[in-house]
């Protein structure tokens, strides 16, 4: 569903932010938020716990915050923002359901995978440094370093497991209300172009295309309400 209006990424973002009433575009608006703070709420959780088992007490708690917390948290609203929310206002077709499944894979990847793989390569490295643990080297014999790491890893598997069920089905709600938020928008804004008589019609229609190239200069076109 699209409207004379509704043409490009630009475009239609401004008409999302200056939607009115804001409970019609949530998921547009709030949505990239949501996900970031469940990112950071999981991935501080996994930093916390090989913090704790590694006995790092207040060494590097920054370092290591940065590292696997905020990091992942920006990524989690950034690519959702680029593989996500651009497609879906880019006027162009595009399947909700693999909008959704690749929502639900870049959150898994950021809140759970990337702390877990990231983790134990900050934590041991400051364990081994201030020497709060003892961490098996890497060569010759791998084995006993992954044995320590799925030492921490198993005694909270099993909320790293509902960690990722909430993330999986967070990631897909946010991307199901935001196609439904779409689609509310767009049916109400061909309702208010149906609404329009044909002069007013082939005006905005002329001036769209006269705002091709000024928009390529820099130029805000006004829409038809700000008139």
């Amino acid at each position: 569903m699209t409207s004379l209006w509704f043409e490009g990424n630009n475009e239609a973002y401004e008409v999302i932010t200056t939607w009115k009433p804001k409970s019609d575009v949530w998921a547009y608006l709030y949505g990239p938020a949501i996900l970031s703070s469940s990112t950071a709420i999981s991935a501080g959780y996994i930093n916390y716990r090989f913090r704790k088992a590694l006995k790092l007490r207040s060494f590097v708690f920054i370092t290591t915050y940065i590292a696997t917390t905020c990091i992942p948290a920006t990524l989690a609203s950034l690519l959702h923002g680029d593989f996500v929310l651009a497609p879906s206002l880019s006027g162009k077709p595009v399947c909700p359901l693999c909008l959704e499944t690749r929502s639900i894979v870049l959150q898994t990847t950021c809140s759970t995978l990337y702390p877990l793989l990231l983790a134990p390569i900050v934590c041991f490295q400051f364990a081994d440094r201030y020497m709060t643990a003892v961490i098996p080297p890497l060569w010759p014999e791998p084995k006993l370093l992954l044995k320590k790491y799925l030492s921490i890893v198993k005694p909270m598997s099993r909320n790293i497991c509902i960690l990722t069920a909430f993330n999986i089905a967070l990631g897909a709600g946010i991307a199901y209300g935001q196609h439904m938020n779409l689609v509310k928008v767009s049916e109400e804004l061909q309702r208010m172009e149906a609404t329009l008589t044909p002069e007013r019609r082939d005006h905005l229609k002329q001036r769209s295309e006269r705002e091709d190239n000024s928009v390529m200069r820099g130029a805000r076109p006004k829409w038809p309400w700000q008139e």
